[in-house]
């Protein structure tokens, strides 16, 4: 369909999803033209599920890796049971503040070629969404020159 209408479509790396991996999603796609259907690579997701190392799953995914979007998150201690069981869960969190080692990202996306859009998708509530913006912005043009 992506060909008959001259699109691409992509399949993003999300959580709670079957593509929660970059394998996963090539698993979906492999065989079918990346002219027309691709990966939304999203390593702050992967943080909830699906975390591969970056740069192998950038490089397995070759063509289809199609658009990035930057996020953060960090797994918290929720509690602690009667039995001394921990129990996690994951909360968004500004983009120098997660697990996501962004500074490595960036050198694995220039390593593999990579030249498209890194779309900034902010979940934090870190600031306000004008803040968070140009706080983003700012954060991802300094490591994009200096990487």
């Amino acid at each position: 369909m992506c060909s008959k209408y001259g699109v691409k479509g992509l399949i993003e790396t999300h959580h709670n999803t079957i593509a929660a991996s970059a394998s996963a999603a090539l698993r979906l796609l492999e065989g079918l033209d990346a002219k027309y259907v691709g990966v939304l690579y999203d390593p702050g997701n992967m943080v909830h599920e699906g975390y591969e190392n970056h740069l192998l799953g950038m490089q397995m995914l070759g063509d289809y890796l199609a658009h990035i979007h930057m996020k953060n998150a960090i797994w918290v201690n929720d509690a602690e049971t009667e039995a001394g069981d921990v129990k996690w869960r994951v909360e968004w969190a500004p983009v120098e503040k997660g697990i996501v080692d962004w500074q490595q990202v960036i050198l694995d996306l220039k390593s593999v070629g990579y030249d498209g859009y890194i779309g900034i998708e902010d979940f934090s509530s870190q600031y306000d969404t004008a803040t968070a913006l140009c706080h983003n912005y700012k954060w991802l043009e300094q490591w994009t020159k200096n990487s």
